[in-house]
């Protein structure tokens, strides 16, 4: 089950009172909200929300029985607010409320249109920052076991499949994101003009190894 609570980061905080000084935030309903924010849990964890221009939302929330897969879901802005129904039964709304992006989330089976179970904070992510954040399947991933990357903006990642769950880091350079997980296998994602290309290296594999395994990713 997914939480979320007040983000308490120092540098949140520094950040949203220096914009506060400078403006208010501006409705949601007159922004476009495509693109990939950041929300935090209740244990003060950030992950991130994509949200798709078809409709979709999917989360790097790894904590769920679904590991790296993340949790899917749909949106709509509506009441000046973007709302995320996930089908876990959980449901976030993201508003404006002075200078910051409040977040209110409901847990199963509650009314949204009542009190909400936790408030939180939301921040736009920019595409620079992490630009291939988000749930992957892996070209690793073989019939009845899927494999699942989950990207964070925070340099964060995870791997999981069937159940075992591998952490790792990430750094983009040269519009190369390279993962690097604890069993030492490295993954390798870029862009090659017909989608995003994926490469995987064995645990101990020479930077200029030729990889194990190579083809599309699928960015879910």
């Amino acid at each position: 089950m997914r939480i979320q609570a007040v983000f308490s980061g120092v540098l949140m905080t520094l950040w949203l009172l220096a914009l506060g000084a400078c403006r208010t935030a501006e409705p949601l309903a007159t922004l476009d909200v495509v693109g990939t924010w950041t929300l935090t849990d209740s244990a003060n964890e950030s992950f991130n929300v994509l949200v798709h221009s078809n409709g979709k939302c999917v989360s790097t929330w790894w904590k769920g029985d679904q590991q790296a897969a993340g949790e899917v879901g749909s949106w709509d802005v509506r009441g000046g607010a973007l709302h995320l129904q996930w089908t876990n039964g959980w449901h976030d709304a993201l508003e404006a409320v002075g200078p910051a992006i409040q977040t209110r989330s409901w847990a199963p089976g509650h009314n949204p249109n009542g009190a909400p179970d936790l408030v939180g904070r939301a921040v736009r992510v920019p595409h620079t920052q992490a630009p291939h954040a988000g749930v992957w399947l892996s070209v690793s991933s073989k019939p009845g076991a899927a494999v699942h990357l989950a990207i964070r903006s925070d340099g964060t990642a995870a791997r999981s499949c069937k159940g075992v769950m591998q952490m790792g880091t990430w750094i983009t350079r040269d519009d190369i994101t390279t993962l690097i997980f604890a069993d030492g296998v490295v993954h390798r994602l870029c862009e090659d003009g017909r989608g995003t290309r994926e490469d995987v290296y064995a645990a101990g594999a020479a930077p200029d190894a030729k990889p194990t395994l190579s083809g599309s990713a699928t960015r879910y």
